[in-house]
């Protein structure tokens, strides 16, 4: 269960963390039905502007929750919690990282469509 989007790219928005609409952040206000997303190369330039700011904001801890979840299909926040206190001595503000962490892949994937296709089309669930 959860809310998905599908098109020309297909994922799972992020329980407790990511919203329908994440994708406006990139330059496109979705439709509200199921909410549809129509980007073109015309939108490339929102596209990377969009990641450059999750990139900057998710600097080293970018590479750091990709070795995280390349291990793991499931978790929760105590365990990420621990494993960045574990591996990093640092504290996490979980919520906040996870968000931007989301919002980067649903960025390249939108970004991978266009380049590939010319376009990157899709229905999120609301």
């Amino acid at each position: 269960m959860g809310r998905h989007y599908r098109g020309d790219i297909e994922g799972k928005f992020w329980f407790g963390v990511q919203e329908s609409t994440d994708a406006n952040f990139f330059g496109v206000k979705g439709e509200v039905e199921d909410i549809v997303y129509h980007f073109g190369e015309n939108q490339l330039e929102d596209i990377n502007k969009g990641l450059d700011s999750c990139y900057d904001y998710l600097g080293e801890n970018r590479k750091r929750l990709k070795l995280f979840f390349k291990e793991r299909d499931m978790y929760d926040d105590e365990e990420l919690i621990g494993y960045w206190k574990k591996e990093y001595n640092e504290d996490i503000d979980v919520k906040e990282i996870l968000l931007w962490y989301a919002r980067m892949i649903l960025g390249e994937k939108i970004k991978k469509s266009v380049e590939e296709k010319g376009h990157c089309y899709f229905k999120a669930e609301v």
